[in-house]
């Protein structure tokens, strides 16, 4: 799967930690995807709104891969400009980190509203 050969070249260029707390969040950040889709699915039929998450999720999947196949990329860098990249990935790492957040947020809102209707 995407994620699993993301977290398998995140590996490669950041610590184990780094790697593996960045391949969670990723995870539980597609997962939060998806549960709101699967929310609105059921609770509207506006079929331009499920069709817009539908995308979305898709994004998602395919932003993976491309961040994949950049990090196949900077694991033949020299040393030294790997260690830039890793810079910026420690970076993305917080980023991901604070989207996490921002997703289990908005899922547990999506699922108090589910469960008032």
């Amino acid at each position: 799967t995407a994620l699993s050969r993301l977290s398998n070249n995140l590996s490669n260029v950041l610590e184990k930690t780094d790697s593996q707390t960045m391949a969670e969040d990723l995870t539980v950040i597609m997962n939060n995807v998806t549960d709101i889709s699967s929310y609105v699915n059921t609770l509207t039929k506006d079929d331009k709104l499920k069709k817009e998450l539908s995308s979305t999720i898709t994004n998602v999947n395919k932003a993976m891969c491309d961040i994949s196949s950049a990090l196949e990329v900077v694991n033949s860098l020299p040393a030294d400009k790997q260690k830039e990249v890793k810079n910026i990935l420690s970076d993305v790492a917080v980023s991901a980190s604070n989207l996490r957040k921002f997703s289990e947020k908005l899922n547990k809102r999506f699922l108090l509203f589910r469960l008032m209707f």
